[in-house]
């Protein structure tokens, strides 16, 4: 009898271990369940911050073609209206001496046809350490 009291009392008290040991295996996998909830929360803010930048830079970009347009539309209407006074009546003897002929080059509709990169532009330089979601 003593010996089924002692196998009853270890079977009671293994029960025990075991449930004790399944309560911390699932403590911690909610604790995994927690951090992994808090950093996708933290990647999905991330994100939405990306877009948010990318949306504004892309208004940025719409800005600035809109501006180069409008100022190449200018500077053709500009050089239309000095062709056309250059073919006008004939000027005073002095006035070839007040014409700067780097800027009449500078003017003429060819110089717009092709891109070219403004002097005090820079080149975008995006980092890695921006798209870091760790």
């Amino acid at each position: 009898m003593c010996s089924d009291k002692r196998g009853v009392k270890h079977l009671l008290v293994r029960i025990d271990e075991l449930e004790a040991a399944g309560k911390k295996r699932r403590a911690a996998t909610n604790m995994q369940l927690k951090d992994l909830s808090k950093r996708q929360t933290a990647a999905s803010a991330h994100a939405a911050d990306v877009k948010r930048i990318l949306s504004e830079v892309l208004k940025a970009v719409n800005y600035v073609g809109t501006a180069i347009g409008h100022g190449a539309s200018a500077a053709k209407e500009l050089c239309r209206v000095v062709d056309g006074l250059s073919a006008g009546p004939a000027e005073p003897a002095g006035a070839v001496d007040r014409v700067n002929l780097a800027t009449v080059a500078s003017l003429s509709p060819s110089f717009f046809d092709e891109p070219r990169q403004a002097p005090w532009a820079k080149d975008m330089v995006v980092s890695r350490e921006f798209f870091s979601f760790g």
